[in-house]
């Protein structure tokens, strides 16, 4: 009998020995917070999460394409981790954006003609708060984001651009079929500058939903989620009246940069993003081409897109960030 309460007291304490050791080695729960940057009437929100463990001093700052929210950084549609959780799990001090205008951040009663330099501006604020950052684009925000490498180069470690539109020094024809993809389509070949725009439902599912590894069954979630455009934003995208946002691509040659396209995005097709890869100076990386089929505009999205992430995490790790 007395072996056996010994036994069992054993026991008891060892498994209180155990536990103690868990609490003790256990990694504390990551941080995360939010704040805003910018000038009246655009602020912009900016969603942080900081590591237990930060293994990497450079941040990363994900910026999300036109009609789109930074909600698509932190979870996908059908509710897997997106890339801000994969990063910061690696060890990213990681900050999301809301563009002005969009999700988070307030929509001002001159939104329709809300200018792409007001995102340029609003992340060169960000990058004197947080310091030197890994920046990510995506789709339209590349226009803003090779306009902040040529503004503040010193401040871009290196910028990771997810099939990124162009500057308007070549942006002649690109996506002129987008002037078709919202819901009030305009007679000319420019957007009118009196109201938002939102995309419509079947454009979302050709050019955003279309690849094999898009969550097909969680669209109406995904759809759910987009938000109205700014028609001075795709203005300059096409360069109306010249208004585009133009660069000098010498001006940020030292910064490191990298196109990444799938093969399965009907608007970035190879030749097109890796003509804008020359242009800029920049590696260009084709997902069909390391063994990564099946993957288009949406690839943050899609499944399998922490294989993507990691990708990501080994180009810059070869960058030294």
């Amino acid at each position: 009998m007395f072996k056996s309460k010994l036994w069992v007291l054993v026991l008891i304490l060892g498994a209180v020995t155990t536990a103690s050791a868990a609490v003790e080695t256990q990694s504390p729960p990551l941080t995360s917070g939010n704040f805003f940057v910018g000038q009246e009437p655009y602020p912009m929100y900016v969603e942080y999460f900081t590591p237990s463990t930060s293994t990497h001093k450079t941040p990363i700052i994900l910026i999300h394409g036109g009609e789109h929210t930074g909600a698509g950084y932190v979870t996908t549609p059908d509710g897997r981790d997106g890339w801000a959780k994969y990063f910061v799990g690696h060890g990213f001090t990681t900050y999301v954006v809301d563009w002005p205008g969009h999700g988070r951040s307030p929509m001002p009663e001159e939104f329709p003609t809300m200018s792409l330099h007001r995102i340029v501006d609003d992340i060169v604020e960000l990058l004197h708060k947080v310091g030197r950052a890994v920046v990510l684009v995506h789709s339209l925000s590349g226009v803003p984001g090779w306009k902040l490498c040529e503004t503040a180069p010193k401040n871009v470690a290196a910028i990771v651009a997810i099939a990124p539109a162009p500057p308007a020094n070549i942006s002649g024809g690109y996506a002129s079929e987008l002037r078709t993809r919202f819901t009030h389509t305009p007679s000319g070949n420019y957007f009118p500058e009196d109201k938002p725009l939102w995309y419509t439902r079947d454009a979302a599912r050709e050019t955003f939903a279309n690849a094999t590894l898009f969550p097909m069954k969680a669209f109406d979630i995904y759809f759910a989620s987009l938000v109205p455009e700014s028609p001075r934003a795709l203005n300059e995208l096409f360069n109306k009246d010249g208004m585009g946002l133009s660069v000098d691509p010498n001006r940020f040659a030292n910064v490191p940069k990298v196109v990444i396209t799938g093969d399965q995005d009907p608007r970035h097709t190879r030749a097109v993003d890796q003509k804008l890869a020359r242009f800029l100076g920049a590696e260009f990386i084709y997902l069909g081409d390391v063994g990564m089929p099946g993957h288009g505009h949406m690839m943050m999205l899609d499944k399998d897109n922490q294989k993507i992430a990691q990708l990501i995490i080994d180009w810059l790790g070869k960058k030294g960030l």
